[in-house]
């Protein structure tokens, strides 16, 4: 009998009869949208260690460390996402806003930047964060390359996705956290799973931290029209 990739309990009982069980990140993922993250996040860590290549693992774990507020274990996770998988745009436009939140060096930043130019040489962010920086990036057309970086995993004891159904919004799925993990990365990462009441929260911290901005106001007026859509 062929395995229903959305049963999450026969995922369960072949996890948890095989740690090596090739479909490991396909039950994190699971977990993940249910914010199950501190499940989701043990499932990667156990499927990496058999499976350290997995690119849907070490994405998965990325995107958990980001709404943790660990930023650098998610960069090393998304180099490796881009190493075996070099078109991952997702991962590397990913790694291009933790690289800022990061403020890693205008020289590694590019680097970023030229993967995915490199792709979509029109890409609305990376053009505007060169004009800021005054720099030249010129797309070549060899492939881009990136070094390695061991991935440590510690066991503590597929893309695409279809669009998920629209459904009204539950007030009360607020996710506590700390204001000092605020900021504007984890305001885009919430609104990528469509968690916009947790955005506008996370966006309010940011405010306070620093300060009214035409950019916060931008950005709470297009989550509150995406609010108003899913009300209808």
């Amino acid at each position: 009998m062929m395995l229903e990739l959305t049963d999450r309990l026969a995922l369960e009982k072949q996890f948890a009869e095989d740690f090596s069980f090739p479909l490991f990140a396909v039950l994190a993922d699971i977990y993940f949208k249910e914010r199950d993250y501190s499940r989701s996040k043990q499932v990667c860590e156990i499927g990496l260690k058999h499976h350290p290549k997995s690119v849907d693992g070490a994405y998965i774990l990325a995107k958990i460390h980001t709404i943790y507020g660990h930023y650098a274990k998610a960069e090393v996770l998304l180099k490796h996402v881009i190493l075996y998988n070099p078109v991952h745009i997702n991962a590397m436009r990913f790694l291009f806003e933790i690289q800022k939140e990061l403020k890693r060096s205008p020289n590694s930043i590019t680097k970023t930047v030229e993967l995915i130019i490199a792709i979509y040489p029109d890409d609305k962010e990376c053009a505007k964060w060169v004009l800021e920086k005054d720099k030249t990036i010129i797309p070549q057309k060899k492939e881009a390359t990136i070094v390695e970086e061991k991935v440590s995993v510690v066991i503590e004891k597929p893309q695409p996705k279809k669009k998920p159904k629209r459904q009204r919004l539950i007030q009360n799925e607020i996710i506590p956290i700390s204001e000092n993990m605020a900021s504007m990365t984890l305001v885009k990462v919430y609104l990528t799973q469509k968690h916009y009441q947790q955005a506008l929260s996370v966006l309010k911290m940011v405010e306070n931290k620093q300060g009214r901005s035409d950019k916060i106001d931008k950005v709470r007026v297009e989550i509150k029209q995406l609010v108003s859509e899913l009300e209808i």
